[in-house]
């Protein structure tokens, strides 16, 4: 099962800090939102992707494991999620959810699409999540799919990862789907830059490599 937060910051600040890897988060199981965590699953895997000036997308795609040892057949339980943001812990819960045991209520059905539709996002534009491991920054990778140009918006939490001229790396699938290292035109709009501006030469399918 994927479980998706949509979270909004009331300031790009606190939205950048939504997004960055530095915020922790615990993600676990409760029966009532206003209840500690009945078991927390690794928060490691909880992505993360900037979708708007405002808006983070928390998606959680390891599905609930174990949670049965805590949840009875016929229980009811939230999915709840804790973000801690300079000191201070916001708190969101999911709809709530039920443990049924009959067995035609457990196949697994997987879809996907390659457009934000129906209230889910798909994450096909910009990933402004910066991993740390060790104190370093990993580099930040963006997927664009038809896209014939992009903008990336230069945050301030990647400029403190990247610093003010970034590498900027293009990679483009060709009729193999393989992944091409393209020479295309970047341009900053100004030094330091706010927005990274890139034009592929016609509708492309790839990514970026911010480092």
């Amino acid at each position: 099962m994927n479980f998706q937060f949509m979270l909004s910051g009331t300031t790009e600040e606190e939205t950048n800090l939504l997004a960055a890897a530095v915020s922790p988060v615990e993600i676990g199981i409760v029966r009532e939102c206003d209840e500690s965590f009945l078991t927390t699953f690794n928060p490691a895997l909880v992505e993360r992707f900037k979708i708007g000036p405002n808006h983070v997308l928390f998606n959680f795609k390891e599905g609930l494991t174990d949670f049965a040892d805590f949840i009875e057949v016929g229980d009811c339980f939230l999915v709840k999620l804790i973000v801690t943001i300079e000191g201070n812990d916001y708190t969101f819960c999911s709809n709530c959810f039920q443990r049924i045991g009959d067995d035609c209520h457990t196949s697994v059905v997987e879809y996907g699409s390659n457009d934000n539709s129906f209230g889910f996002n798909y994450c096909m534009g910009v990933d402004t999540e910066i991993p740390v491991t060790d104190g370093v920054c990993d580099p930040t990778f963006i997927t664009f799919t038809n896209q014939a140009t992009l903008a990336i918006p230069y945050t301030a939490s990647l400029v403190a990862a990247y610093g003010n001229f970034p590498s900027v790396e293009v990679w483009i699938r060709d009729e193999n789907n393989d992944l091409i290292k393209a020479f295309v035109e970047v341009k900053l709009d100004s030094y330091p830059p706010s927005v990274i501006n890139i034009n592929f030469g016609g509708p492309a399918t790839g990514l970026i490599k911010l480092s």
